[in-house]
């Protein structure tokens, strides 16, 4: 190949790769989340700074202490034991939104003392107003609170920089709609108070901690952040705009944060890394002398029933309750990470690079230098986002200029092929034409709303493999199904939705039951992924009238019934052709295993017996035969690809 023909297919590689930088899909935001997920696994962990620990309502407590919820007078004798204990401040993450259901106070829990106050409430109230301890209370974001009005939150002493023109940082901000508090007895005593939101990214992963909210026009912080606030006695902050992202002045201390206000962790490892202790040892005089001094103590729930769990990098399970800690212990530590100022422009300026880098590997060497300098260039990347993430808390996503510069060799290499060898053999000619046939249908999803489609379709992919395979060997198919057949309908798999891309997103994505006009709608999908398939071909150069064919056959098929039940057509028996017949069960099994908004995800075996239930009515007998004959593989393949 020419040098000016290399220099312009890397060009146009690095275009599309521009294009994404600029665009920045929600596939090409989820590499970059995983990638910085790889870093924390395969970095150095911070350290700690053992400024911050977790007294837990575990199981031990609760069997030794008794059923929670607790009386009031027993939290109030638990912070006046980890007061005595050093704590310079306690942090609940317990929201206490109505008295005590205990009323008067009682016998105290460790020692048989009475407790001469009121009233339990009144015993906790006077503690609080003694400590220097921060109160909860949740945000809500649906639908506004008429209540919210008796909730005594306390705003961050925060002052808004912003350039001439711009808006200020709290219109950036979250703004949530409604409160949860705790009584403002409660919180008028404590003198402080945070949010206790959690902010989970698409794939519910949970690497992002909102640090501030904006509500009814004030700025309000964490958890954490109060508790760290309290801690360094800071008395005055700023928050501005930076590019992209904004940043929080804390006693002198820089934080960078996403344009949401969300701090982005560096986690230490999985849960239970911070240190934890059982609140019933705080209780019952267990720990020695200065156990906790100078430290900020988040108090709250890990046992079953009282604590919740969030996924993190690191862990599937990781207690909600020391997301606040790890919030608190970044701060402190100084120990979190951001993407670079004007993140997009250096994700531009790196694609380009990149596929420019390609092109003079190529002119210079050939492709076989191309994808050795690519390789080792890639190794370089790693390791510079590694070192920048543990030295410079600046999160430098290696995705772009790997991506960039595996399309321009993906491109060349394409291209060498075209110019070296021209046609291939008759087979491996049509492989790349259903290749180009898929790439070409799919580019319309580029818009699709939901993340699950691309696991979706490699599932189903993979589901119409193991079926059409087992059912070539019956005497029914096998004149139907050769190798050749099996192969092809599995590559058109993923092709069967592609008409959802038209239906709207009220209909779409509507957490719950649809109406009839919006299951209607919800029908024409079929159609309208049978008219994408024919502008491709009226598109594309497919000569091969077979592909194109079977495209069409499983896109407008799939719903039909094996009875005449079905949609579009009402076809049934034989009438339907055998790929929509094979994408009706796997395409069925699928949706019933993956959770949705308005229900949960069924186990397998739930699946499966729904399955046979609706065989010879929805589903072609031999089908699910089959099917089920393969059931063992197809859970495992589901397992494989659920994420």
């Amino acid at each position: 190949m020419r040098g000016s023909q290399v220099v312009l297919c890397t060009l146009g590689a690095a275009a599309v790769m521009a294009l994404l930088a600029i665009v920045r899909p929600n596939a090409t935001a989820q590499l970059d989340l995983r990638a910085y997920d790889e870093l924390l696994r395969h970095t150095d962990r911070p350290s700690a700074t053992d400024r911050v620990s977790i007294v837990a309502v575990d199981e031990k407590s609760i069997d030794e202490i008794g059923q929670w919820p607790w009386g009031r007078d027993v939290l109030a004798q638990l912070i006046e034991r980890l007061r005595g204990l050093g704590a310079r401040v306690i942090a609940l993450d317990i929201i206490l939104s109505e008295p005590d259901r205990l009323g008067a106070p009682r016998p105290s829990a460790t020692r048989g003392s009475e407790v001469t106050s009121t009233s339990t409430d009144a015993v906790l109230a006077k503690t609080l107003g003694h400590e220097r301890v921060v109160t909860g209370y949740a945000f809500m974001f649906d639908a506004p609170d008429a209540d919210a009005t008796h909730c005594l939150l306390h705003p961050l002493p925060v002052v808004q920089i912003k350039a001439a023109g711009q808006l200020p940082p709290s219109d950036r901000l979250f703004q949530p709609s409604g409160v949860i508090c705790s009584l403002s007895v409660f919180n008028e005593a404590a003198g402080a108070s945070g949010f206790l939101n959690v902010s989970r990214d698409a794939d519910g992963v949970v690497r992002r901690m909102p640090l501030v909210m904006e509500y009814r026009g004030a700025i309000y912080p964490s958890l954490g952040l109060a508790a760290v606030q309290q801690l360094l006695g800071t008395q005055r902050m700023t928050i501005r705009a930076t590019g992209d992202r904004l940043v929080l002045n804390l006693d002198g201390q820089t934080i960078p944060l996403d344009a949401r206000g969300r701090l982005m962790i560096r986690f230490r490892g999985p849960g239970h890394t911070l240190r934890h202790i059982a609140a019933s040892d705080v209780l019952e005089g267990r720990l020695p002398p200065g156990a906790f001094d100078d430290q900020i103590v988040v108090l709250g729930g890990t046992a079953v029933g009282v604590s919740d769990q969030v996924a993190t990098p690191f862990d599937l399970s990781y207690p909600g309750l020391e997301m606040h800690a790890a919030v608190a212990e970044s701060l402190l530590g100084r120990h979190f990470a951001a993407p670079p100022a004007y993140g997009a422009l250096y994700d531009l300026g790196m694609a380009v690079a990149a596929g420019l880098i390609v092109a003079a590997l190529t002119v210079a060497g050939g492709l076989l230098w191309a994808v050795i300098g690519t390789a080792v260039a890639s190794v370089l990347v790693w390791q510079f986002a590694g070192w920048a993430l543990v030295t410079r808390n600046t999160f430098f996503s290696p995705v772009f200029p790997i991506l960039s510069a595996m399309l321009s060799l993906a491109v060349l290499a394409v291209a060498k092929v075209v110019h070296d060898r021209g046609q291939a053999e008759t087979e491996k000619r049509r492989r790349q034409q259903a290749y180009r046939f898929i790439v070409q249908s799919l580019t319309s999803l580029t818009e699709a709303r939901d993340v699950d489609t691309g696991r979706h379709a490699r599932r189903t992919q993979g589901y119409t493999r193991l079926v059409a395979g087992l059912l070539a060997k019956s005497p029914r198919f096998r004149g139907k199904l050769t190798p050749e057949m099996v192969e092809l309908m599995s590559i058109l798999a993923p092709l069967h939705d592609i008409g959802k891309v038209g239906i709207p997103d009220a209909v779409l994505n509507k957490p719950g039951p649809l109406t009839a006009d919006e299951f209607a709608q919800m029908r024409t999908h079929p159609r309208l992924g049978y008219d994408a398939i024919v502008n491709a071909e009226a598109l594309s150069l497919i000569e091969d009238e077979e592909i194109v064919g079977l495209a069409k056959e499983m896109v407008f098929t799939h719903h039909e019934w094996w009875d005449g039940h079905g949609y579009p057509r009402g076809l049934a028996g034989e009438d339907i052709p055998v790929g929509g017949r094979i994408l009706a069960v796997v395409d069925v099994y699928d949706a019933l295993i993956a959770a949705r908004p308005y229900r949960g995800a069924l186990r397998h075996e739930q699946a499966v017996d729904i399955i046979l239930e609706q065989r010879g009515t929805h589903f072609d007998p031999d089908v699910v035969d089959a099917f089920v004959a393969a059931e063992r593989e197809i859970e495992a393949l589901s397992k494989t690809l659920a994420a």
